[in-house]
Formats: structure tokens, sequence, C-alpha cells
């Protein structure tokens, strides 16, 4: 997630460079036609251009606004997790710690739950945590990659596993292919548990479960955005739409600013390397937010919300030690 308030000029750049030189290079090269060989049949009427532009114009809004959706939906199901994790803390401590002194039960139960949380971000990021996967071939994930080389998922898995589960469990864990899943079986395995020994009755048992249950849910949420990629009929042609209108613009504009001042057509190489880029410029902004755990420019920041989960439960269970909060590198947070 970008957060500084305003975007510089070199992210700018960065983004539009390669699109900028080849409508500079295309919109020049109308000109001195155009100009000095006298090819005056590239001009061509500008009301079917301005007709394409229109249609193009509300495409991309659609496909943007569709966009958004899903990076909205992605930081809702990252709120919600949230929700849920301090709750789940709260019942434990309140339930199993404080009520039978069993602080052991109830730091096992939270660090699993953290370590669901991790398991969950990492594997959101799976098949984009590694240089040669095509998602880091994308430009607002190289731009983050600059500054944030990538992890790889195998190594992530295993070092959140060690830090957070005891080793008799981890062992199998490392063996499943949803790690985030079996953990939260082995949480509603431990809670039949401590309602078997008479720790917590029926009504409590069920108020904790549906937590885990909700868990669950978010989960399966979120997996669904990360699995179901932005439909590339809506992608694909919203690109192929602009780049047609930014080809067809400069052969529209030459005769325009003719008939208004011959003088004056020099003006199209300006005019139509601007109205390109803001044409284009709308068409990147909903890529860069098509999958919110890309680990790209426009992410949602599950790695920082992932760390103030783990300082809030910590918190709830009156340790002084928290981790630190994970800061923006180059205005960017993951």
């Amino acid at each position: 997630m970008y957060v500084n308030r305003q975007i510089g000029f070199p992210i700018i750049f960065f983004f539009s460079k390669i699109y900028l030189l080849k409508s500079l290079l295309l919109a020049s090269a109308v000109y001195v036609g155009y100009e000095y060989f006298g090819l005056k049949f590239l001009e061509i009427p500008f009301i079917p251009i301005a007709t394409i532009g229109t249609a193009v114009a509300f495409y991309v809004g659609f496909k943007n606004h569709a966009s958004y959706e899903r990076l909205w939906e992605a930081r809702k199901i990252w709120g919600a997790i949230t929700n849920i994790s301090r709750s789940w803390a709260i019942s434990v401590v309140s339930l199993v710690r404080d009520r039978k002194g069993d602080a052991g039960t109830c730091l096992r139960m939270i660090r699993r739950h953290l370590c669901w949380v991790n398991a969950l971000r990492i594997q959101l990021r799976r098949g984009t945590t590694c240089s040669g996967d095509a998602d880091s071939k994308l430009t607002h994930v190289k731009l983050v990659h600059i500054h944030q080389p990538p992890i790889c998922y195998d190594t992530e898995m295993k070092t959140t596993l060690e830090r957070f589960i005891e080793p008799g469990e981890r062992e199998a864990l490392e063996k499943c292919s949803n790690v985030a899943s079996n953990l939260l079986k082995e949480q509603l395995k431990e809670l039949t548990a401590l309602k078997d020994d008479g720790v917590i009755d029926g009504f409590e048992h069920n108020s904790m479960q549906n937590l885990i249950y909700q868990c669950f849910d978010q989960q399966g949420a979120a997996e669904r955005i990360k699995s179901f990629p932005f439909p590339r009929q809506y992608a694909h042609f919203s690109m192929l739409f602009v780049t047609i209108f930014n080809y067809l613009l400069p052969f529209g504009l030459i005769g325009e600013l003719a008939r208004a001042e011959h003088s004056l057509t020099w003006l199209m190489i300006p005019f139509s390397v601007l109205i390109s880029w803001i044409f284009l410029t709308m068409e990147l902004v909903g890529d860069s937010s098509e999958d919110p755990f890309v680990t790209g420019l426009n992410d949602v920041p599950i790695s920082a919300i992932s760390i103030n989960i783990e300082r809030d439960l910590l918190e709830i269970m009156d340790e002084a030690e928290l981790p630190a909060r994970l800061e923006p590198v180059n205005h960017i947070l993951l």
C-alpha cells in the first residue's frame, strides 16, 4: 500500500515511461509526415475518434470500479480477521487462563491463532513471492521489489511454524498443503478437549467454536479473491481499446489543429502525448488494484496488519515485549 499523500514523479514515470515514449514517437512521426512530407492523407476525421474515446472512458471506468471492489473487499476481510482475533484472545484469556490458571494452554492457543494469521498471509502471497513467477513481472510489483526483495514461500512458512508452533504439532503441519486450514482444525480439537475436561461449558464452547468458523469464512473469502483473478476479458480489452484510441489520436488532432491555425500543428505532439497518458494512467490504476495480495504498490498491507494483530493479542495477554510495527519502505507498506 502506498502511504504517501502525493505520488511522486519518479513513480509516475516508472509506470508510464515506455508508453510515453511510444506516444511521443508516433505523434512526432505523424507531424513530420504531415508537415514536411505533405502526407495529407494522415489526417482523419476527429468525430469517430472522439466517439471511441468516450466509449473507452466508460469501459475503463467500469473496469476500475470492479478492480477497486476487489481491493476493498480484501481490506474488509482483513479488518474482520483483526476483530475476530481480538475476540478470540479475550475469550481464551478470560475463560482458560484467568478462570483455570492454565497459562500454558492459553499461550498455545493464542500462538496457534497468530500462526494461522501469518500462514494465511503467506498462502495469499504464494505464487507471488519468488522472482521467477509471472506476477513479479508486473510493473507495480517490480517497483516494490526494487526496495523490498521477494521472499520464498517455503522458507517463510517454515520460519512461521518454528516461531509459533510446538515441535510435535509442527511436523504434521509442515506436510499440509493448506497450513492455515489445518491450524484451525487443531484449534477446534483443543477446544473440544477443553470442553471434555470441564474447563469450558457447552455455551462457551459454542461461542468460541463460532469464532473459529468465522476464521474459516474469512479465509475462504480471501482465497476466493486470490484464486479467481480479475476476468481477463475485461482487463485485456480495456488495454486494447486504450491502445487503439491512443494510436488513432494524433491522426485526428493534426487535422483539427491545422484547420484552427496551421502554425499550431506542432501542438498536436504535446496534446497527443498528454491525452494518451491520461487514458493510459486510468487503465494502469485499475491494473494495479486487480490482485490485492500480489505484493504490489496498491496491495492490502497484510504483513503490517498481521504484526498489528500480534501486538494486540500479546497486549491482551499482558505481555510486555511487543514486536515493532512494520514501517513503510519508500512510502510502501506491505
